[in-house]
């Protein structure tokens, strides 16, 4: 028989934790650059991790992630449409 309190898995708030970021940033890393985070499952709407693959990932040689800086999740904001030139036209 298997021991469910032994099993255990990582949700989006655990790795959110483990990277320090925002729950939202953790979603749009996945959405954008998913080889950024450890692989996840996906079940439902829902992700989930496997703690031992995750310590692993961040152990491994193509892991650059062990340093969870700033310039690593750089958000990038993109020119919104409309912008002051369209004002100017109306005017």
């Amino acid at each position: 028989m298997i021991n469910m309190q032994a099993i255990t898995i990582l949700d989006i708030d655990d790795i959110a934790r483990l990277f320090q970021k925002n729950r939202s940033i953790v979603y749009k890393i996945l959405r954008e650059n998913p080889q950024e985070l450890p692989p996840a499952r996906r079940v439902g709407r829902f992700y989930f991790w496997h703690p031992e693959l995750v310590s692993e990932w961040l152990k491994g040689p193509n892991s650059s992630n062990s340093s969870t800086g700033q310039e690593q999740f750089a958000i990038v904001r993109k020119r919104r449409k409309g912008g002051p030139r369209s004002r100017i036209q109306g005017a």
